[in-house]
């Protein structure tokens, strides 16, 4: 089993669908969108793919109380909070949940998260953070286009962040299962 994490889509539809043409010849039908812009989430649920997202902090979504801002999700064992951001913002309405207080009490396993456009895989406080960078046209941060694929192998979770272009893996991680 495989999932796709993405983020920063920023409406660029050519690469997505770049990308949905490249998911489904890999037997990938589930992503995780973390964000920027939820408008493209809602496209690629339309595409026909199982679809699981959070708005970024810019989206008029993030303002919305029906569409939650960070949500818990168990991804093959693993309980995972899926945000824009790894910390609070003063953008966060009253019922958004509190990073912050979920990695200090280490609440989760894993923590997927956008905003800043760079890819990075690391471990701290027992979590596993996962930013699968972005997919922003014209992005004057630095980074590549990128995305992430977590799968689920026999005795352990593999974390993948691969380069748009090459589709090659540059970061990796595993988990052991529990």
């Amino acid at each position: 089993m495989k999932t796709a994490v993405i983020s920063d889509t920023h409406s660029n539809k050519d690469d997505i669908i770049l990308l949905l043409d490249w998911l489904k010849k890999n037997d990938i039908n589930e992503i995780i969108h973390l964000g920027d812009d939820y408008s493209d989430s809602v496209f690629i649920k339309k595409a026909g793919f199982i679809v699981t997202s959070v708005p970024g902090i810019y989206c008029k979504e993030y303002f919305k109380p029906d569409i939650p801002n960070r949500i818990f999700k168990n991804i093959y064992g693993l309980r995972c909070l899926i945000t824009h951001t790894k910390e609070s913002t003063t953008k966060d309405q009253p019922e958004d949940i509190v990073p912050e207080r979920i990695i200090a009490n280490k609440e989760v396993n894993m923590l997927l998260f956008g905003h800043s456009h760079e890819p990075d895989i690391y471990e701290e406080n027992s979590i596993v953070f996962v930013n699968p960078g972005h997919m922003k046209k014209n992005d004057t941060r630095g980074f590549d286009k990128s995305f992430a694929i977590i799968e689920e192998k026999k005795d352990y979770i593999n974390i993948d962040i691969f380069d748009f272009k090459t589709k090659k893996a540059f970061l990796s991680t595993k988990i052991k299962k529990h």
